[in-house]
C-alpha cells in the first residue's frame, strides 16, 4: 500500500515529493530495544489472529 504527495513544510524553500508505503506483517516478529548502549535487549511478539502491524517506509525527494 502507498501514497504520493507534494509537501512543503515551514522554512522550506521549495515543495518536496513525499511518498509513504506500508504493508502488513503476518508473522511473529522480533524487536530489539537498545535502553543500555552496550546491551541490545531482545524481544519476541506473537502476532494473533486480530492483531494488524504495517511496517512502512517513508522517503523524501526534491521536486525539480
Amino acid at each position: 500500500m502507498g501514497t504520493e504527495t507534494r509537501l512543503r513544510l515551514e522554512g522550506w524553500g521549495r515543495a518536496r515529493r513525499a511518498i509513504v508505503l506500508r504493508r502488513q506483517i503476518k508473522a511473529d516478529l522480533a524487536m530489539v530495544a537498545q535502553r543500555d548502549p552496550e546491551q541490545l535487549c531482545l524481544s519476541f511478539a506473537e502476532l494473533t489472529d486480530d492483531t494488524i502491524v504495517y511496517e512502512d517506509a517513508h522517503h523524501r525527494a526534491t521536486l525539480s
